[in-house]
């Protein structure tokens, strides 16, 4: 028996790997489903080379995407490789290809210097190759009455066309810079989601300049919107939210839900109408972290964490810590507002030490220093939390189900 990981080297060979990944999924291969992932081998941020495949005597019988993007918290942004569309042949389960085809990707990605890497993962399988969970899943609800309690205003209404994606582009990154963390969208994405929001709708001040879209719809007898770019303006996010409401009010259901994080503007100006927001954390599962090339991921920290050190006026000097982990030492000095990282390890009162998933947790927003001290593997001296804290705040990060994979 001989086998190999390479990538699909012809058309057929990639739609074998297409098919073989249906079938892990659903069992059955539809064209609907075979759609779906022939769109997501083609997708933005995907190269040949990143569909991996494991062959046993020619055969393709377990594969995984790899999927190149920027993930941002705050003022950093990482080069960043998703995994999606892991999947074993049906016939071929439970001989460890799984494992096989993640410890490749692993030291793949390694290898091509990406910092960081992201999946959405099922529960209780990635957290054994370092992953962390490290986002939330959160969303805010306001019943319609409520909400037709907003004032539309003199905006105007329309759907989202073609030539609509650079300013809503723009819209969408400066909003996504001051959220936990959130994947920067190119050009070239905004045009491959361009389909997905075909019923999108726009709001325009009288000269035609955009201020807001949504993608909004009725699932489950409650409108759903999953996408919201708007001006972090109180007139413009009210507009949005009674537009919103009138859709949801035609539509005849009682309900609206709007999934984002609840850092955004629009979801901090919803509780003026009434809304009930909810967060989950999953256990071992859904948007999961890990850090894969520890020093380039270090020194790209470095912005984010000066940013946080100058908004929160701490009285000087800061004291030196040390962030010890599985995959290496940080260490942080303070001169002034600026961050710096350190080549000499801090003293050993200021070692604080965690691993590198939950180093991950803590720099989403998604686990408190105070959340995770004491557990296993994780320290802190208490002179360290006042700056830790400052340095990692608990926050509610989720990542747009449109930037998914």
């Amino acid at each position: 028996m001989t086998s190999e990981i390479t990538f699909p080297q012809t058309e057929a060979e990639l739609a074998e790997t297409v098919r073989m990944t249906t079938l892990a999924f659903r069992r059955q291969v539809t064209p609907e489903l075979m759609a779906g992932f022939w769109a997501d081998v083609r997708r933005p941020g995907c190269r040949p080379e990143h569909q991996r495949i494991l062959k046993v005597d020619g055969r393709i019988v377990a594969g995984a995407l790899i999927v190149e993007k920027e993930l941002r918290f705050g003022g950093s942004v990482f080069r960043c490789a998703g995994i999606g569309d892991v999947a074993t042949d049906p016939d071929c389960r439970l001989r460890g290809l799984g494992r096989q085809m993640m410890e490749h990707c692993l030291e793949y990605m390694t290898d091509q210097g990406y910092a960081v890497s992201v999946l959405f993962g099922i529960t209780d399988y990635y957290h054994k190759f370092g992953y962390r969970p490290a986002g939330c899943e959160s969303s805010l609800t306001l019943t319609v009455p409520d909400a037709l309690h907003a004032e539309a205003g003199a905006l105007s209404v329309g759907p989202l066309r073609r030539d609509d994606l650079p300013a809503a582009a723009r819209l969408h990154a400066r909003t996504d810079a001051a959220l936990p963390m959130t994947f920067v969208r190119s050009t070239a994405y905004w045009q491959h989601l361009f389909p997905r929001f075909r019923t999108a709708r726009t709001l325009r001040e009288g000269g035609g300049k955009l201020v807001a879209a949504w993608h909004g719809e009725v699932a489950d007898g409650v409108y759903v919107v999953r996408q919201v770019v708007s001006q972090p303006k109180a007139p413009v996010m009210s507009s949005l939210l009674a537009h919103c409401a009138r859709a949801a009010k035609r539509a005849g259901v009682e309900k609206l839900r709007f999934h984002l994080s609840l850092d955004h503007p629009f979801a901090r100006h919803c509780p003026e109408y009434g809304a009930e927001a909810s967060v989950r954390y999953p256990r071992n599962s859904g948007c999961m972290l890990r850090v894969l090339n520890f020093r380039s991921f270090a020194r790209k920290l470095l912005p984010e964490l000066s940013a946080r050190v100058v908004a929160a006026s701490l009285e000087k000097p800061l004291p030196s810590l040390t962030l010890a982990t599985d995959l290496g030492q940080l260490g942080l000095g303070f001169d002034g507002d600026t961050t710096l990282l350190e080549d000499s390890p801090a003293s050993i009162s200021s070692r604080v030490r965690v691993d590198q998933g939950r180093l991950c947790q803590l720099l989403s927003g998604y686990r408190s220093i105070d959340d995770l001290s004491g557990l296993p593997g994780v320290t802190a001296p208490t002179a360290a939390l006042p700056l830790l804290r400052v340095l990692f705040p608990q926050r509610c990060p989720y990542l747009w189900q449109a930037d998914r994979f």
